[in-house]
């Protein structure tokens, strides 16, 4: 059904997310579920799904012969969900940014990952003080010389992996629409 109404998806380059609809995923309760386009991929032997509604492909379709400079943005995403610095995914996550500004994502602001940030602190059974929030939602340096333990360092981790996971699913929509 996925490729019925998205042709172009049968041309995403990533081969490290497994694409399905919504409909058959038990976790998206009060939504239409065949609204939803979700993409999975492992992280820690666990899967990890980012739902987007079909709204957005057909947008990310729409808009995808505006964007360019594509091929530079994957070696930056690459690099920083590769890299176990934080540094590294700072920087990545500032190298996308306008990559997302260009294709209007409501991650450019990043309150719309709140939830993620919530749930990582609870699997990981730790809680983070709002400056430490806020610190790391702007991206501020000065966390790197900060000691946390290995339970936050993998929340904070899996939260900028989260969001650089987001971001190479968009580049990846993009990129299947334009050589499709």
């Amino acid at each position: 059904m996925i490729y019925e109404n998205f042709p172009f998806l049968k041309s995403f380059p990533f081969d490290e997310y497994t694409l399905s609809s919504g409909k058959d995923a038990d976790y998206h309760e009060e939504l239409d579920k065949d609204e939803l386009i979700d993409f999975t991929y492992k992280a820690m032997d666990k899967d990890i799904t980012i739902s987007f509604f079909n709204e957005d492909m057909e947008f990310l379709d729409m808009i995808s012969e505006k964007v360019t400079s594509l091929d530079s943005l994957r070696e930056d995403i690459d690099n920083a969900l590769k890299s176990d610095e934080m540094l590294d995914k700072f920087e990545g996550i500032e190298k996308v940014k306008p990559f997302l500004k260009k294709v209007k994502s409501p991650a450019v602001d990043v309150s719309s990952f709140t939830a993620v940030l919530n749930g990582l602190q609870e699997i990981n059974e730790v809680e983070f003080s709002d400056g430490i929030i806020n610190d790391i939602n702007k991206l501020d340096r000065k966390l790197i010389d900060f000691k946390f333990n290995v339970n936050e360092t993998r929340a904070i981790h899996s939260y900028l992996d989260f969001q650089l996971h987001h971001a190479k699913i968009m580049l990846g929509v993009v990129i299947a629409s334009k050589i499709h």
